[in-house]
């Protein structure tokens, strides 16, 4: 028998993996016939026939022939509508139909018999699935940020997480929150340190009263090389600039190294703009950290 692996329904491969769920015996490849947890207004026959169309189905699932399991599962389900897994598969099925909103309902039916972790992975996966066609069309929302969170909040512990914080990177950025998006993707590579260290930062900046920029345009500056901690930088208002007149030029002994940042682009929550700053007293700023390794963060003084 196949190995069991995530997405497969419970009752698909050996016991590796398959969770213990002892108010249904089945998951776990028992035989249920006799079960007197069953309906008993339903005869034998009615589950045994249903299982086996549901067996035939997942074999037509897994040679990649959707809409014959389909046709399938659903007779299955007719037959006897009190097996949660008849449900799961059909989720699956649907799944890779691209039916999403169905296999969510599909998967619902599942689970409002029995909270199976399994289901509840497939359900999961399946509304990143949603996320991701959803963005073919359009950007990301603010009711898509939720959805994504749900999605991560029904995950039963220990599934991979990878999908779902880079979609919820995906939505951030959309959103314009550039700042909580990398520190998705760091979390989906696992990059734990990093993540520490950034937090650790910006809680520096939530914290503070001091007045803090970051400086951009600095791409032509390998690592960030004029960047180092404490390293004072001079801030020159650009009255002619065409393009952004709340221009602020940043420069080293009289160099050029970058700007202000001035758009939503560039900018995090925790940080003043160009337009912010331009009428202040302020003309000088000392380089703190490189947050994330994309933000150079320095405190007016």
């Amino acid at each position: 028998m196949d190995e069991w692996h995530v997405g497969d329904p419970a009752d698909w491969g050996d016991s590796v993996g398959v969770p213990d769920i002892p108010y249904m015996g089945y998951l776990n490849g028992e035989d249920d016939e006799d079960d007197d947890r069953w309906p008993r207004d339903e005869p034998d026959d009615k589950f045994s026939k249903a299982k086996a169309l549901s067996d035939e189905a997942w074999r037509l699932e897994n040679e990649g022939r959707f809409e014959e399991a389909l046709v399938l599962i659903n007779q299955a389900i007719e037959k006897f509508p009190f097996n949660p897994n008849h449900f799961n598969r059909k989720g699956i099925i649907l799944n890779d139909l691209c039916r999403y909103d169905e296999a969510i309902e599909a998967y619902d039916r599942a689970l409002a018999v029995s909270k199976d972790n399994n289901t509840l992975a497939n359900k999961s996966y399946c509304m990143v699935d949603s996320l991701r066609m959803k963005h073919v069309t359009r950007r990301y929302t603010e009711s898509d940020l939720d959805y994504i969170n749900e999605a991560l909040k029904i995950l039963p512990d220990g599934e991979d997480k990878y999908s779902h914080l880079h979609m919820k990177g995906n939505i951030l950025d959309d959103l314009g929150n550039h700042l909580d998006a990398q520190i998705c993707y760091l979390l989906a590579s696992e990059m734990y340190d990093r993540v520490d260290e950034a937090e650790r930062q910006i809680g520096m900046l939530e914290s503070s009263s001091s007045t803090f920029i970051n400086i951009t345009a600095t791409k032509n500056y390998q690592f960030f090389r004029p960047f180092n901690e404490g390293v004072v930088v001079d801030l020159v208002r650009e009255t002619d600039n065409s393009h952004d007149r709340d221009a602020i030029r940043v420069e080293i002994d009289g160099e050029t190294v970058g700007y202000v940042a001035n758009s939503e682009y560039t900018l995090i929550r925790q940080v003043k703009s160009a337009s912010d700053i331009r009428n202040t007293d302020f003309t000088q700023a000392r380089v703190l950290f490189i947050l994330l390794g994309t933000y150079v963060i320095a405190e007016l003084i």
